[in-house]
């Protein structure tokens, strides 16, 4: 009996052990599906930061604690696509928008609804880094 306990616990703690991490909305960083962010881009108004991300994936998640972290004192938004949860079509009208990325996680500021390799950083930023990065876009002094 005490063998089938310890089992039953021991299968417990791995079960949970292993369940997967989801992204969390915060107050400064909200998620959009891929059709929400086409709409915002072809409107055409209005300045933000987007970023595309996954689960699956460490330097995304630790990427998340960075922008979250600097987004308190930014004056723009920051939106991210979760690209595992989206519908096919909607990602190839994403891409087609932005531009086909090779990495994740993948970091666009967009201006008015324009999209430009300038405004795009490919890969894990460090917050010093992605401070500069949005200096020389001159979004922030």
């Amino acid at each position: 009996m005490k063998k089938l306990l310890i089992m039953s616990c021991c299968l417990l703690a791995v079960m949970t052990g292993c369940k997967k991490e989801t992204k969390m909305e915060t107050e400064h960083v909200v998620q959009l599906s891929a059709e929400e962010v086409n709409k915002k881009i072809r409107r055409k108004t209005g300045s933000f930061l987007l970023y595309l991300t996954t689960d699956e994936c460490y330097s995304c998640n630790e990427y998340d604690k960075v922008l979250a972290k600097l987004q308190k004192n930014a004056s723009f938004k920051i939106y991210f696509v979760l690209v595992d949860d989206e519908d096919e079509e909607q990602l190839r009208e994403l891409k087609m928008t932005l531009g086909n990325y090779e990495t994740l996680p993948m970091t666009y500021y967009i201006q008015d609804g324009k999209v430009s390799k300038e405004n795009t950083k490919a890969g894990y930023m460090e917050k010093d880094e992605y401070r500069k990065w949005l200096q020389k876009l001159d979004v922030i002094k």
